[in-house]
């Protein structure tokens, strides 16, 4: 199976989509590799932005769906975050892993750092107000890094208390 997502376009339009996504927003689609049907955006606009995903099967028989996520100004964040637990899927992963936990809340901070057998860092991530980071198997600067086995170090920062782990995740293209 192959998988595709995009932004749904308005196709009457002669010449150039137009994207349906709120006025202004700029906003990139990622994670949106062909072997999973994983994707990602992070709304810089409020409003209503509308995907598609496209699927293949193995005789290239295609059907498709579409998701509207709405993104508002103000999100409701509890006063108090909550950590249960700590996990990464899927392991092994062939385009994307994503890590996140279960709790309640949303973290003030969470930071995934990816490092070769060697100790040597390949990747790392920080970001406020998110419950999940996707990672997808390149170097910082975009080289696809080689099957095997990578260690992650997680830290996920809330209520003034900081949950550090490490996980051992499989890339296995």
């Amino acid at each position: 199976m192959s998988y595709r997502w995009e932004f749904k376009a308005d196709r009457s339009i002669p010449y150039a989509p137009v994207w349906v996504i709120p006025e202004g927003s700029t906003c990139p689609l990622t994670a949106r590799g062909f072997d999973t049907p994983i994707a990602a955006f992070i709304a810089d606009v409020e409003g209503a932005y509308t995907l598609v995903l496209e699927v293949i099967n193995s005789e290239g028989e295609a059907a498709s769906d579409e998701v509207t996520v709405v993104a508002v100004k103000e999100f409701p964040i509890p006063e108090t975050f909550h950590f249960d637990d700590f996990h990464c899927w899927p392991n092994p992963f062939a385009s994307t892993i994503v890590f996140g936990f279960d709790g309640a809340g949303i973290p003030d901070r969470m930071s995934i750092s990816i490092y070769d057998l060697g100790r040597n860092l390949v990747w790392s991530k920080t970001v406020a107000n998110v419950d999940a980071i996707v990672w997808n198997g390149q170097t910082v600067h975009g080289e696809r890094l080689a099957n095997g086995p990578y260690i992650a170090v997680v830290a996920i920062e809330g209520n003034g208390n900081t949950f550090i782990t490490k996980r051992v995740v499989f890339l296995s293209r």
